[in-house]
């Protein structure tokens, strides 16, 4: 699919993307100041680890904050649990049926 998009005037600044030059390894992500573990901020300033930006735009996260996050990583880990019972009964039932109980 080709965008039909007006052409950009010469003298136009460049634009970049949030999280562009971070992402192709150009400069390094920003970590918040509260955090303090070394091992974490190189984690988060390596794009192992991913920071909300909820969480970048204050010195600390509210309460609020931690406790959506931590029923986001719930809901995340009963979904997954979920799938794997699933596809666990799954091939049971199937290896009853071929006779590979």
């Amino acid at each position: 699919m080709v965008l039909n998009l007006p052409p950009t005037p010469a003298d136009a600044n460049p634009v970049i993307l949030p999280g562009l030059l971070s992402g192709l390894g150009v400069t390094r992500r920003p970590v918040p100041t509260w955090i303090t573990d070394p091992c974490l901020v190189e984690s988060i300033a390596s794009g192992l680890v991913e920071i909300d930006d909820d969480f970048m735009a204050r010195d600390e996260p509210t309460l609020r904050q931690i406790e959506k996050r931590i029923a986001a990583a719930c809901c995340f880990y009963l979904v997954c649990q979920q799938a794997h019972v699933a596809h666990l009964e799954r091939r049971i039932a199937a290896n009853r049926t071929t006779g590979l109980e």
